[in-house]
């Protein structure tokens, strides 16, 4: 009985620790892409954009934690951050205004997609919040 107890002891132990790295990564992964993304509506660098955060897990542990259709959609958004680096990768200039509009919106859209679709972005980010992301992109040329 007592051998039970202590599995039962650590198994449980095993599940609070992976159900808080779940939740800490989950709100580190939102919060670098509400930055990523807060970025680049207002700004006109053309610089590689980092996410630390992101790429901390490999794949399989990122779909562990986040699973499988929540790690999906921040592939996506992801997958459009690293387009843009890999566009301007060895420019000099910002080169055609529509190529970094284009490249931005399609991160823009994918955050959008992100927390329209994934219930604990929206509970990590606040209305206010994405209420003013909004706003802002409106009267963005970067994301026009």
């Amino acid at each position: 009985m007592a051998i039970l107890r202590r599995d039962f002891s650590a198994l449980w132990g095993n599940i609070r620790t992976h159900k808080t790295k779940q939740a800490d990564f989950k709100k580190k992964v939102i919060d670098e892409a509400l930055g990523i993304t807060n970025h680049i509506v207002i700004s006109t660098d053309s610089s590689r954009i980092l996410y630390p955060d992101w790429s901390s897990e490999s794949k399989e542990s990122r779909m562990d934690l986040l699973g499988v259709n929540d790690y999906e959609l921040c592939k996506q958004f992801y997958d459009a951050v690293e387009a843009r680096n890999r566009y301007y990768l060895g420019k000099q200039s910002l080169g055609p205004w529509e190529d970094f509009e284009k490249l931005n919106r399609a991160i823009y859209d994918n955050f959008l997609k992100l927390y329209d679709e994934v219930s604990w972005a929206r509970e990590l980010i606040s209305e206010a919040t994405m209420n003013s992301l909004r706003s802002t992109a409106k009267g963005s040329a970067c994301v026009s």
